[in-house]
């Protein structure tokens, strides 16, 4: 009997998707107070600059493709991958934490292999 990693590869193949060596996170964020997207970015920037310097084996294993104020529920939104957990954690704590806000973060494992960057 397949295991459920087979399975769900098998699924992806049919989809033409597969998985991706950096799992891309979607944060969307909502600020407590009003900001203009360079506060944002200053604040996501600061936030991942101290990460890198405290721990710069974090090159590698994350990395930002995109920040942007959205119209919606959401304030803002940051995508972003990680390797694994680890580098995830690291992420919210040296990141996430420091935009000010409520965060919400979904987590995909495939796509079509397409770079977005």
């Amino acid at each position: 009997m397949p295991s459920d990693n087979e399975l769900l590869d098998k699924v992806l193949d049919e989809l033409g998707l597969s998985h991706t060596s950096m799992h891309i996170h979607f944060s969307e964020v909502q600020f407590w107070k009003p900001k203009k997207f360079q506060d944002f970015a200053k604040q996501v920037n600061d936030g991942f600059k101290q990460l890198l310097k405290e721990h710069p084996e974090a090159k590698g294993n994350l990395q930002i493709d995109w920040v942007a104020i959205t119209f919606g529920h959401a304030d803002g939104m940051i995508v972003w991958g990680a390797t694994d957990g680890k580098w995830a954690k690291m992420f919210r704590d040296y990141v996430l934490a420091t935009v000010d806000s409520r965060v919400q973060t979904m987590m995909c494992i495939a796509n079509d292999g397409a770079h977005h960057g």
